[in-house]
């Protein structure tokens, strides 16, 4: 059985979205940053609530990441590691916690390659994902 995570969308602005990604039993596994919704548009949106078969992947760029399957409209959403909101194009980052960091000043997420280490040893095969 594929287990179900939860990532909820917890404060959302014209900057970008903050949430957190909870197990099935409320515990929190780690922290997100999207872009703001921009009408699901390619590159500078985030994807549309709803829940997606989520895969480990790989590739030259993110050798260690996760892609979401089937998000209308796109392709290639990817959950991996980064830090800044500027590090982002349509995907998920994650991390142990939220911050202001960088010259200027800009969204990010702390200890995102741990956070990251962290889902694919515990999920590696995937997961399904529920944005709300």
């Amino acid at each position: 059985m594929t287990p179900l995570l939860t990532l909820n969308r917890e404060i959302e602005s014209n900057r970008g979205i903050l949430g957190a990604i909870h197990t099935s039993d409320g515990t929190e596994v780690c922290k997100t940053l999207e872009l703001p919704w921009q009408r699901n548009m390619r590159n500078v949106s985030c994807i549309p609530w709803g829940q997606y078969n989520v895969t480990n992947h790989t590739s030259v760029k993110y050798p260690e990441a996760f892609v979401v399957l089937n998000v209308p409209g796109r392709s290639g959403i990817l959950i991996h590691a980064g830090n800044f909101i500027s590090d982002i194009e349509g995907c998920i980052l994650v991390g142990k916690d939220w911050e202001f960091m960088g010259h200027p000043r800009q969204l990010a997420v702390s200890y995102s390659k741990n956070a990251l280490n962290k889902l694919l040893a515990t999920y590696p095969t995937g997961f399904k994902l529920d944005i709300v």
